[in-house]
């Protein structure tokens, strides 16, 4: 990490990467997110003084390449950044690269990604919104309730 921040450019191309070489989104996302994972912590410990619990172990939000550790709620934050970053970069960079809109094998690629494209933001802040919502709500204890009482998201441009 830099002083200006975390250099989210690199994990756009580490998931191009891994993608060509695995094939595999979900394994590519994942891949380069433990590595951003590692970024947030250190980002997270410059920023804010987070507290010990009870035994004086480390914080539950760590990473511990020593013990080869990480804790879920880090790794799911790394993962829910790396997929947003490359989601909108690849609908963004297909949406706009010439290469991809004069390619005459695949007129109706171009077409859709423009048409897609709009949603992708919005589709992820409503997901952001609807969680947070659940997260909050006293009266369901801040757990999902999904069979009797589903939060639904919209598409919207």
């Amino acid at each position: 990490m830099s002083q200006q921040g975390i250099n989210i450019s690199k994990y756009v191309h580490c998931v191009g990467q891994k993608l060509g070489e695995t094939g595999k989104i979900q394994d590519a996302i994942v891949d380069c997110a433990f590595d951003l994972a590692a970024e947030l912590q250190s980002s997270l410990k410059q920023k804010e003084k987070l507290a010990l619990v009870e035994t004086g172990q480390p914080p539950h939000l760590i990473i511990d390449a020593k013990r080869g550790t990480i804790s879920p709620e880090i790794l799911a934050w790394s993962i829910a950044v790396t997929a947003s970053a490359w989601s909108e970069w690849v609908f963004a960079a297909k949406s706009n690269n010439p290469i991809n809109q004069e390619d005459k094998t695949k007129p109706e690629a171009a077409i859709n990604i423009k048409l897609v494209w709009p949603y992708v933001r919005t589709s992820i802040e409503d997901a952001l919104s609807k969680a947070r919502q659940i997260g909050l709500d006293k009266e369901k204890k801040h757990i999902p309730h999904p069979r009797d009482h589903p939060i639904y998201i919209e598409l919207r441009k």
